[in-house]
């Protein structure tokens, strides 16, 4: 007998060409004389620092595995051989929303409020950042979502809060018509929910932006009436101050800014009210005065002392530096102009 010697298997090199670059990697054959050759080697982001024996990639991009044939039986010599495959691309990370039948009426509508509030919200950062196009698709989908709501549950308790986000909506795209009309909708179906008073001050708003301002005061005054125990009834007076101080009616603007200092000493907006009280109380003597060509009847008189008092009783009562070196800067001045005038 003769013994015939059997070599292990066999190893070859392929090169992986990447944007990176050529990385060589080693091929053993699976079995003895099988000619079938494999390998592995692990991937990693090129943006990354790879370890050792790992072929960074970018997603997307082409590896070309490449074998230089030295030795080719039925082909000439030197023979480069190439297979091409593609990296993973991933996913885009795009959301999208689903629907799903729920046994509870009131979980199905809250789970979509929750869902358009959240695009809406989504909708604002985008539109901030300039991302205008998506910022609409998220807000057109929010809408969405909002009417289909309340068409699938006509009855639902949340449909008030349903109408208000979509006048909400509709409001901060400058719309303003359509957002008087689901306002008001708030207003006439369900005017004691938890969203009627906010509906009112945002009609007024809504009624500020196009310019009719009787109706818009109306509104404010409206809200103060009928629900008076709401918060925003101290955002409604404030409103309703400023409009006639920019209107110069500076008698009516100071009043109604002291008044809202006085029923609440204890607001965020105390302090500033009572400022623009006796700013308005001022105002309204100088322009009396120059009016009058300089000279200071009785009611500029009665104006500058109402002004007086008001900076007098901010410096007491009041922490707020900027204002409080307001005060005593305007203080000073008319305490001045008060003892220097005389009835005319």
């Amino acid at each position: 007998t003769m013994g015939v010697s059997m070599p292990g298997p066999l190893t070859v090199t392929v090169t992986l060409v990447t944007r990176q670059g050529r990385t060589p990697v080693a091929l053993t054959e699976t079995l003895p004389h099988a000619g079938v050759f494999s390998g592995r080697i692990g991937t990693a982001f090129a943006g990354s620092t790879p370890a050792d024996g790992v072929l960074p990639v970018q997603y997307g991009e082409t590896v070309t595995a490449e074998y230089e044939d030295l030795v080719a039986v039925s082909a000439p010599s030197n023979r480069l051989v190439s297979a091409a495959v593609r990296v993973y691309q991933g996913d885009d990370a795009e959301l999208a929303t689903f629907t799903k039948r729920f046994s509870d009426e009131d979980i199905a509508v809250k789970t979509r409020l929750l869902m358009a509030e959240a695009l809406f919200e989504l909708a604002k950062e985008h539109r901030d950042a300039g991302q205008k196009e998506l910022a609409a698709v998220e807000i057109a989908e929010g809408k969405q979502v909002l009417e289909e709501a309340i068409a699938d549950y006509p009855s639902t308790v949340h449909a008030p809060h349903a109408e208000f986000l979509l006048g909400n909506l509709a409001q901060e795209l400058e719309k303003y018509e359509e957002a008087l009309e689901r306002y008001n909708k708030v207003l006439s179906n369900w005017p004691d929910s938890d969203f009627s008073d906010k509906a009112q001050l945002k009609k007024g708003i809504c009624l500020e932006k196009i310019n009719d301002l009787d109706n818009a005061l109306d509104a404010y005054v409206e809200l103060t009436y009928s629900y008076p125990r709401s918060p925003l009834v101290s955002d409604a007076i404030i409103r309703l101050a400023q409009h006639f101080y920019r209107t110069k009616e500076f008698e009516v603007a100071g009043k109604i800014f002291g008044n809202f200092q006085t029923r609440h000493p204890d607001h965020d907006l105390a302090a500033k009210a009572l400022f623009l009280s006796a700013q308005s109380f001022m105002k309204g003597a100088e322009e009396r005065r120059a009016l009058l060509e300089g000279r200071t009847d009785e009611k500029a008189r009665d104006w500058m002392k109402e002004a007086i008092g008001k900076f007098e009783m901010l410096l007491g009562a009041y922490e707020d530096k900027d204002l409080r070196a307001e005060s005593m800067y305007w203080l000073s001045d008319f305490s001045r102009g008060l003892s220097s005038t005389r009835a005319g």
